[in-house]
């Protein structure tokens, strides 16, 4: 698991002609760019965290263009039906 960008293999470069901190990666075969329009070292950071959270795996699901809308409502019903508030899906669900 990739916990800094200092372990990670490839470093957010600033892209002047956009000013935006840019970062390629590659998992599995699939490409990403991850960038962050935050000047300075915090929107290296900004970037560098969410490569390393793709990276390990810690987003809920992946959306590719072949998700559909009900693909990502299904998983948002079930995500509020995981959480504590019980009334929260019942008036989700009534919409």
């Amino acid at each position: 698991m990739y916990t800094t960008q200092s372990k990670m293999i490839s470093r957010a470069i600033w892209v002047e002609k956009k000013h935006v901190w840019k970062i390629n990666l590659q998992k599995n075969g699939v490409r990403k760019s991850f960038y962050s329009s935050v000047p300075g070292d915090k929107g290296r950071k900004i970037c560098a965290q969410n490569a390393t959270s793709w990276l390990s795996g810690a987003c809920p699901f992946s959306v590719s263009e072949r998700t559909t809308v009900d693909t990502v409502f299904e998983r948002y019903l079930q995500d509020k039906a995981s959480t504590p508030s019980a009334t929260g899906i019942t008036t989700t669900l009534n919409l």
